[in-house]
C-alpha cells in the first residue's frame, strides 16, 4: 500500500489531478451542451501535435527541461486555434455531416502526430506520454503550475457559469453563438486544453472532459447545478483515488488507472441514485 513517504512524494502530484479534473469537467460540461465533443476531440488533438512540434523546435532539444521551455505550449495553443478555425470552416452550413467532417481532420491530425515522430524518433518517449499521460512524472514544478492555471480557470467556469450556460442554451437549442474572437469561453477552452495536454497527457484531458458528464447525463435525477456539482466531484474523486491507486500497484498505469475508477464510481453513483429515486 501507499506509505507517508510516496504519498509526501506526489502530494503536489496529486492536488494537481485533483484540481485540474474537476475544471476540465465543468468545461466538458459546457462543451457537450454545444455538441462540440467531436470537434473539441480535433482541437485536442491539434494541441497534441502543436506540442509535439513545439518540443522539435526547442532550442538544444534533448538537453532542455521541456516543462521549462516557452514553445511546446505556445504552439500547441497556436495549433489548437488553427484546427478550430479549420474544423469551423469545413462544417458551415453541414449540419448533417458534421461529425463525418470532424472524423476527417481528426484523422489527418492522427496523422501528422505520427509523422512528427517518424520524422525525429527522438521525440518518440515523449509523444507516449503525451498521449497517454503519467502523472506520477509529474515535476513538482509542473504540478505547482498545473494547480494554479486549473484553479484561475475553475475559478473563471464557476463564475461565468450562467453566461456560459446561457450561451450553451442558446448554441444549442437556436443555434446562435458569439463571434469566437469576442467569447471568452473559446479562449478559456483552447489555453486549458492546450495547457493540459502537455503536462496530463490526451487521454487524461479527453476523459475528465466527456466521461463524466456522459456517465452521469444518463441520470434524470437533479437539476443543471447537481450535475455540475457531481462531474466535478467525480472527477475530483476519480483522479485523486485513481492515482493513489497506480502509485500502490506501480505495474497499474496511472491515466487508464484513473479512467477505470471514474467509469467505475459514475456507475455505481448512477446505480444508486436509480435505487433511491
Amino acid at each position: 500500500m501507499l506509505n507517508h513517504g510516496l504519498f509526501a512524494l506526489y502530494r503536489w502530484t496529486i492536488l494537481a489531478g485533483a484540481v485540474a479534473a474537476p475544471t476540465l469537467s465543468l468545461l466538458g460540461c459546457q462543451l457537450a451542451a454545444r455538441d462540440r465533443a467531436m470537434q473539441t476531440l480535433c482541437i485536442t488533438q491539434g494541441a497534441l501535435v502543436g506540442v509535439l512540434v513545439g518540443m522539435a523546435v526547442t532550442p538544444s532539444f534533448g538537453e532542455t527541461d521541456l516543462e521549462h521551455s516557452i514553445l511546446p505550449p505556445l504552439i500547441a495553443l497556436i495549433f489548437s486555434l488553427l484546427t478550430h478555425a479549420a474544423t469551423e470552416r469545413l462544417v458551415h452550413g453541414k449540419e448533417s455531416s458534421r461529425n463525418t467532417h470532424f472524423a476527417l481532420i481528426f484523422c489527418f491530425l492522427v496523422s501528422c502526430g505520427y509523422l512528427v515522430t517518424a520524422l525525429l524518433p527522438q521525440l518518440e518517449n515523449h509523444m507516449t506520454h503525451v498521449y497517454f499521460g503519467d502523472l506520477a512524472t509529474l515535476s513538482t514544478e509542473g504540478a505547482e503550475v498545473a494547480v494554479a492555471v486549473s484553479l484561475i480557470t475553475l475559478i473563471v467556469l464557476v463564475q461565468g457559469r450562467r453566461r456560459f450556460t446561457y450561451d450553451s442554451f442558446n448554441e444549442a437549442v437556436f443555434g446562435t453563438s458569439r463571434p469566437f474572437w469576442k467569447d471568452p469561453f473559446h479562449w478559456y477552452a483552447l489555453t486549458l486544453v492546450s495547457f493540459s495536454v502537455q503536462h496530463l497527457g490526451f487521454l487524461y484531458t479527453t476523459s475528465m472532459l466527456f466521461v463524466p458528464t456522459a456517465i452521469l447525463s444518463l441520470s434524470r435525477s437533479g437539476g443543471l447545478s447537481f450535475h455540475l456539482l457531481s462531474c466535478a466531484l467525480l472527477a475530483a474523486v476519480s483522479s485523486t483515488l485513481g492515482m493513489l491507486v497506480s502509485l500502490s500497484f506501480p505495474r497499474l498505469p496511472t491515466v487508464p488507472s484513473i479512467v477505470i475508477v471514474m467509469c467505475f464510481l459514475g456507475s455505481v453513483g448512477l446505480l444508486v441514485v436509480r435505487r433511491t429515486a
